[in-house]
């Protein structure tokens, strides 16, 4: 298919990283960090320390006011500023959900001179490193949020803007780096200051990508964006972010972590702002006029002609790449084809011919809100189109004072690329949240199995170190799950229809109220685990005390019956002594006295060796039961400081 669409605008790349990477320590440090996170006092960390305090006039970073592309406006209003005027947020994002945004000054930035010299750093990573500009914004979520931004002020077909999109997916080839290495070592050509040089060039370029790790094929696909994420996130913990203070307690430190075989990227999102589409005039007019098609001359000049919005419905082949750059997918030739010097090939690299029924029903979920207006919202990309008529209007609304503002209409898709930012981390922190639940879900599992078999074995032993961790840890999680809910109601934070009904597209689109139910379902089998554990703590309880009754009963009963059997024989010795007893009576009374005497010695003995067997009985269990419960105190003591 020749290439007949070109534009102009910018593309922004999102990506997001979890902050919990980078923190120093262990999974302690990191508990800690998850009961931090999404708290205001994480958010006034954010604002005030790193966003003021940390900042250095001549460091890698500085707070930007270029704001997704507009980085000349008239009106002075940050993006949020823009999406509260129009409505596409509320107050509360201003306060609660607006931090600072950093842009990374490249200039300051030096990389090793080995490493420069390494073919696939500067193919893959420095490429990208210089044409992109790249921003970071924590959230007090615990996100990193880093957007990548390349403009086009000329015509650039959307074949080669796409192209450029997919080189960031491109991965470093280790096992060929290794096989490169392995054949200079051997190759006997090369001087040994050239070969020195060479080794060691990989050799940065391995422990960059891999850390101290000595299999270094574990790493088998690490793409220049997450490297980039990762390198830029760093960066920024080394030179901004190296602490998170928190009142009264031990501060959490972040470090540049180790890489991992497991991809850091936890999701990436692309969005195609374009300001002007053009195609070629001469193939237009083919297009338009079928019958004509014979009529244009083939020497007829071909120039690129803007065209509208509306212009698109009666220009298929504009329709069907514009969901060519949404699905993101190249067709090129193989590299057999591509090395055959024998063979003329005619093959280019090229967009696959769509099916007219997916290309409309891609169009058919055009959320814009006006007739000359391109938004389409998918899961992974999103392609806005300006009203090429309204371009350079001022916006109006009836929330706006028409003598005060002056808002650029374009600025108002700004507020909508912003809006797909903090959807995309709401999206990344549900998707952490998963994972969190069902994890706690498996350790609390683990544990009531733990609890059931000692339970079998008639003794219910409970690890309440564990437990205290676990009911922590589900109650963070279940501040955070309230957090995500309210943020993925569009109503929450949004008060313009508009507004709205684009949200609630995007937030179906990527699935998060998906993941919300998966969570509230793994939460609730957590709380029946913690209702059913209150039962056997009850009853376990209950057994206790029953026990210590028992015994306590029966060493009391002990020492009663043996004071009884000592204190008897007296008794009845004494009865001789009573005045006014009647003498037939004592009479009797003394003739058996002393058959008495030695059958009670007897019985007594007995008796006496029965209650001394029940108070040794007794007072074992007893001890363990009150062991039990002074342990049990000591460790919820403990565990409370």
């Amino acid at each position: 298919m020749r290439t007949l669409i070109s534009a102009t605008g910018y593309v922004n790349v999102i990506m997001v990283l979890n902050m919990k990477r980078f923190i120093k320590g262990d999974e302690k440090e990191q508990s800690r960090f998850e009961s931090f996170r999404g708290t205001p006092e994480f958010s006034s960390v954010i604002k005030s320390i790193w966003g003021k305090e940390k900042v250095s006039p001549k460091g890698i970073f500085e707070i930007s006011s270029d704001v997704n592309g507009f980085s000349n406006n008239t009106d002075q209003m940050t993006t949020e500023q823009v999406g509260f005027s129009t409505g596409i947020f509320r107050n509360l994002i201003l306060e609660e959900h607006t931090f600072p945004t950093y842009k990374v000054n490249k200039s300051y930035i030096k990389f090793p001179e080995y490493l420069l010299t390494n073919y696939q750093f500067s193919k893959l990573f420095i490429d990208v490193w210089d044409n992109w500009d790249i921003y970071i914004r924590p959230v007090y979520t615990g996100l990193f949020v880093l957007r990548l931004m390349k403009k086009y002020e000329k015509p650039e077909t959307l074949l080669n803007i796409s192209q450029t999109v997919n080189r960031l997916q491109e991965s470093f080839d280790i096992p060929s780096a290794l096989k490169w290495q392995k054949k200079i070592l051997e190759n006997q050509k090369f001087s040994e200051v050239e070969r020195d040089g060479k080794v060691q060039s990989i050799q940065e370029l391995l422990e960059w990508l891999c850390g101290d790790e000595e299999d270094f094929t574990k790493h088998l696909y690490i793409p220049v964006q997450a490297k980039i994420g990762m390198e830029v996130a760093s960066l920024f913990v080394e030179e901004i972010a190296g602490d998170i203070e928190i009142s009264n307690q031990k501060s959490i430190s972040l470090i540049r972590p180790q890489p991992r075989s497991s991809i850091p990227l936890h999701d990436s999102y692309v969005i195609y702002h374009i300001d002007k589409l053009y195609t070629n005039k001469k193939i237009k007019s083919k297009l338009l006029n079928p019958e004509n098609k014979k009529n244009v001359p083939n020497n007829a000049k071909d120039t690129l002609e803007e065209i509208s919005v509306q212009s698109i419905q009666d220009i298929y082949v504009a329709q069907q790449q514009i969901c060519n750059l949404i699905e993101g997918a190249v067709l090129r030739p193989s590299e057999q084809e591509a090395s055959d010097k024998n063979k003329k090939s005619t093959k280019l690299e090229g967009f696959p011919a769509l099916r007219k029924q997916f290309v409309n029903e891609i169009f058919e979920k055009n959320m814009s809100s006006w007739d000359d207006e391109l938004c389409l919202m998918m899961s992974r990309v999103a392609v806005f189109i300006p009203s090429k008529k309204y371009r350079d209007y001022q916006l109006v609304v009836s929330t706006l004072s028409r003598s005060t503002s002056h808002i650029k209409y374009v600025r108002y898709w700004g507020a909508i690329e912003r809006m797909v930012e903090l959807i995309l981390s709401i999206r990344v922190l549900a998707q952490l949240l998963e994972r969190m639940s069902y994890s706690l879900l498996g350790r609390t599992a683990t544990e009531m199995h733990k609890i059931r078999g000692e339970m079998l074995d008639r003794d219910i032993k409970m690890n309440t170190k564990n437990l205290s961790q676990l009911i922590s840890e589900a109650a963070d999680l279940q501040r955070l799950v309230s957090l995500c809910q309210g943020l993925s109601d569009p109503h929450v934070w949004s008060r313009a229809e508009y507004g709205i009904v684009k949200a609630k597209h995007l937030i179906n689109e990527l699935g998060i109220l998906v993941s919300l139910e998966h969570i509230q379902r793994n939460i609730d089998a957590i709380n029946q685990f913690g209702d059913h554990l209150d039962e056997l703590y009850l009853a376990d309880l209950t057994e206790n005390n029953n026990k210590l009754s028992l015994f306590s009963s029966t060493l009391l009963a002990g020492i009663s019956f043996i004071l009884t059997i000592l204190i008897l024989p007296s008794f009845w010795a004494d009865i001789k002594d009573i005045k006014g007893f009647h003498s037939k009576y004592l009479e009797f009374l003394l003739t058996w006295l002393k058959e008495m005497e030695l059958i009670g010695s007897i019985l007594a003995t007995i008796m006496i060796f029965l209650a001394f067997l029940m108070m040794i009985v007794s007072i074992p269990q007893l001890y363990k039961i009150l062991k039990k419960e002074f342990l049990d105190k000591n460790k919820k003591n403990i565990s409370t400081s």
